[in-house]
């Protein structure tokens, strides 16, 4: 079965800037014929600034005690945050996705950014395009290709 992941963030947790997205599609609403709906682009930066802020709560005032959560609303989606010391990933999925999997996806994910960017981080001029290779190892990680990052080496 394929995996139903429909974006990904990572957010830098000092300051919750997105550093990285990687967005497949969001689930339609097809009951909703209301003309005053998000178009798609506001729904994906709703989302990153949703994962933002909730990184930054965590940062701030909770960091001893939360490292996941998980957030499911009644009909589509739900959303899996993992933090790790400077990041967060948040795992946008269809509702039906395993929670395991999920929070498994996004610990790998936290682990595989950190390995790559970790010292980066910390000379970082805000030039989004030093994550590239991540969007390939973001396909990788949920199935979409194989592994093979050497054109990014």
């Amino acid at each position: 079965m394929k995996s139903k992941i429909y974006c990904v963030f990572v957010i830098q947790r000092i300051d919750g800037a997105c550093l990285f997205s990687k967005i497949y599609s969001l689930p339609g609403n097809g009951e909703n014929t209301n003309t005053n709906e998000c178009s798609e682009e506001d729904k994906y930066n709703i989302l990153s600034g949703f994962i933002s802020a909730v990184s930054t709560i965590v940062s701030n005032v909770a960091d001893d005690y939360i490292k996941q959560m998980k957030l499911e609303g009644e009909r589509h989606i739900k959303i899996i945050i993992e933090t790790g010391d400077k990041i967060a990933i948040g795992v946008v999925a269809d509702k039906s996705e395993s929670d395991r999997k999920l929070h498994g996806l996004a610990k790998n994910l936290v682990k595989q950014f950190n390995y790559l960017y970790g010292e980066k981080l910390k000379t970082w001029n805000g030039n989004l395009s030093t994550f590239k290779i991540f969007d390939k190892v973001v396909d990788t990680e949920i199935g979409n290709t194989e592994r093979d990052f050497t054109e990014y080496l």
